[in-house]
C-alpha cells in the first residue's frame, strides 16, 4: 500500500522541479537577451565612435591636402587616430594588400576582402557607415569601415565579446544560487506541509487502527483550531459515540445472552427423556445457536403403541425455538386421536397454518407409529427420509412418503400419505435433520445421505448409544470438527 505521504512527496517534487525549471529558464533567457543586447549596443556604439572619428580625420586630411599628399601620410594619420580607440585593427585595400597591421596576432582572414567589398557597397547604396560580421564560435564581432580619403582602403577591427563569457559564468553561478535557495524554500515548505497536514492524517490513521483493533478509548489530541483541529474534535466525538454505542450493545448482548441461556434451559425441558424398556434409544441434538429449531419427541400413545417424531422448523434461533414449542403442544394434543400419521399431519398442518399464516412459518416433520408387533406406519412431511438399518443384512432402506411441508398452506388436497413396514428385532431406525446431511467436509463438499449411510454401516453392530457416539466421531472427523451451519439432530431408535 502506497502511503499518502509518498504520493504527496512525488506530487510535490514534480511541482517543485517544474517550478524551478520554469523559473530558471525564464531568468536564463532574459539574462542572455540582456547580455546580448548590451554587447551589441556597446559594439555598435564603438563602431559609431570610430566612424565619427574617421570622418573628422578625413575632413582634416581634406583640408590639409598639401600636408597629406601621399598614401603613406594619410595612413599614418588614420592609424594615429585609430590607436587611441583600438588595439587590434588592419587597413587593407581592394586588392587585399595590407596597408597597416596594428598587431602581429591579428592577421588577414579569407573573408576580409569579401566583407570589406560588401561594406563599400552598403555605404554607396544604403548609406551605412560600417558592416558587421559575427563569429559565434570565437565570441568576436568584426567591423568593416570603408575609408573615404582617396586611398580606396578598408578598416577592419574586431570587438571581443569576452565579457559575454564572464557574464555567462556569473549568470550560471547566480542561477545555481537561485536554484539552491528555491530548493531550500521548497524543502522548508514541504516540512511545514508535512507538519500541518500529513502528520495529523497519520495520527488519525493510527488512532483509527487502534479503534478497529478494539481499543475504543483511543483518542487524538491537538491544540490547533483550524479545519484539522476541527477534524480531530469530530473524530474524538465519533470515537466516543462508537464507544458508548458498543458498550450499550454489549450490555444488551449480555441481557440477550442471559435470556437465551434461560430460553435454552426452558427449551431443553420440552425434549423427552429417552427411557423405555422396549426400545434402545439415543439422540444427539446440536443447536446452531443457544436455542434450536430442531425438535424430536417420543410418545407412548397406549400400552401397545408408541410414536416417534422429528421436526425441523424453518430458520433457527429464537423464532424457530418458539415454533418448536407450538409443534410439541400440537403433536402432544393430537397424536392419540389418530392411528395414521398422515391424518395427524393434516390436522396439525391446518392448525399451524391458521395460527401462523401471517408470519410465513413452516416446518418439516417425519412421524412413525410402532405397535407391539413391530408394525410401523409412517408419514413424511417434506423431511429427510428415515434410514432403516436391517439387522440381518447390510442394506439400509430409506423410509419416506410424498408429503408437503407443514404450516405453509392448507389448500392442497391429499397433501400427506403414509406407508407401512414390519420391523424385526435389533433393527434400527435413524431419524435426522438436514443439519446432518447438508454439513460440509473440509473440502467444502456436502456430506449427503450416502456418506451418512456409510458411517452408519460401519457402526451397525453397536448399541444405539455406541453407534451414535461412533457416528458423531466419524461425522466430526469428516467435517474437520467444524460447527454445523444449521441445527443438527440425529435420533436412533433400536428395536429390542
Amino acid at each position: 500500500m502506497k502511503k499518502i505521504s509518498f504520493k504527496v512527496v512525488l506530487l510535490y517534487v514534480f511541482i517543485a522541479v517544474l517550478n524551478i525549471s520554469f523559473f530558471t529558464i525564464v531568468i536564463f533567457e532574459n539574462q542572455i537577451d540582456l547580455i546580448t543586447e548590451n554587447t551589441k549596443y556597446q559594439a555598435k556604439e564603438l563602431a559609431q565612435n570610430i566612424s565619427y572619428s574617421l570622418t573628422l580625420v578625413s575632413q582634416e586630411i581634406e583640408t590639409n591636402k598639401y600636408i597629406y599628399d601621399t598614401e603613406k601620410k594619410i595612413i599614418n594619420k588614420l592609424t594615429e587616430s585609430l590607436k587611441k580607440s583600438l588595439k587590434e585593427f588592419i587597413i587593407f585595400n581592394e586588392k587585399s594588400k595590407v596597408l597597416y597591421q596594428s598587431n602581429k596576432d591579428f592577421n588577414m582572414e579569407d573573408f576580409f576582402l569579401k566583407e570589406g567589398m560588401k561594406s563599400i557597397t552598403n555605404k554607396d547604396f544604403l548609406g551605412k557607415s560600417f558592416l558587421t560580421k559575427i563569429d559565434e564560435k570565437k565570441y568576436v564581432i568584426y567591423f568593416f569601415i570603408p575609408l573615404s580619403n582617396g586611398t580606396d582602403s578598408i578598416l577592419v577591427f574586431k570587438y571581443k565579446m569576452k565579457d559575454i563569457g564572464e557574464r555567462l559564468s556569473n549568470l550560471y553561478k547566480l542561477i545555481g544560487i537561485i536554484i539552491a535557495v528555491l530548493i531550500l524554500i521548497h524543502i522548508g515548505f514541504a516540512l511545514v506541509l508535512n507538519q500541518i497536514i500529513i502528520n495529523p492524517i497519520k495520527v488519525l490513521y493510527k488512532s483509527t487502527l487502534e479503534i478497529s483493533k478494539g481499543n475504543l478509548s483511543s483518542r487524538v489530541y491537538t491544540k490547533k483550531t483550524d479545519e484539522i483541529g476541527q477534524l480531530f474534535v469530530a473524530f474524538n466525538t465519533m470515537a466516543l459515540s462508537i464507544q458508548q454505542q458498543i458498550l450499550e450493545l454489549q450490555k444488551r448482548d449480555m441481557v440477550i445472552q442471559t435470556e437465551l441461556k434461560v430460553a435454552s434451559e426452558v427449551q431443553s425441558i420440552i425434549y423427552p427423556k429417552l427411557q423405555n424398556s422396549k426400545f434402545d434409544l439415543a439422540v444427539s441434538h446440536r443447536p446452531y445457536e443457544q436455542v434450536s429449531g430442531d425438535y424430536y419427541d417420543f410418545f407412548q400413545i397406549s400400552d401397545k403403541k408408541f410414536g416417534f417424531l422429528i421436526a425441523d422448523v424453518c430458520g433457527h434461533g429464537i423464532p424457530a425455538a418458539l415454533i418448536t414449542m407450538l409443534v410439541k403442544n400440537m403433536f402432544k394434543r393430537y397424536i392419540k386421536d389418530f392411528d395414521d400419521p398422515k391424518d395427524l399431519f393434516n390436522t396439525i398442518n391446518a392448525n399451524v397454518f391458521d395460527l401462523l399464516n401471517e408470519y410465513t412459518a413452516f416446518f418439516t416433520a417425519f412421524c412413525l407409529i410402532i405397535d407391539e408387533n413391530y408394525n410401523i406406519i409412517y408419514s413424511n412431511g417434506g423431511h429427510c427420509p428415515a434410514l432403516l438399518l436391517k439387522n440381518n443384512s447390510d442394506e439400509i432402506i430409506e423410509l419416506t412418503t410424498d408429503g408437503f411441508v407443514l404450516g405453509i398452506t392448507k389448500d392442497i388436497p391429499e397433501a400427506y400419505f403414509s406407508s407401512e413396514y414390519v420391523l424385526e428385532k435389533d433393527d434400527k431406525i435413524i431419524l435426522f435433520t438436514d443439519g446432518i446431511s447438508e454439513s460440509k467436509d473440509k473440502n467444502g463438499k456436502l456430506l449427503g445421505s450416502n456418506s451418512l449411510k456409510e458411517i452408519i454401516n460401519r457402526n451397525r453392530d453397536n448399541s444405539s448409544t455406541i453407534m451414535l457416539n461412533k457416528i458423531l466421531d466419524d461425522f466430526n472427523q469428516c467435517t474437520d470438527n467444524k460447527k454445523p451451519q444449521d441445527d443438527a439432530t440425529i435420533f436412533i431408535i433400536g428395536v429390542k
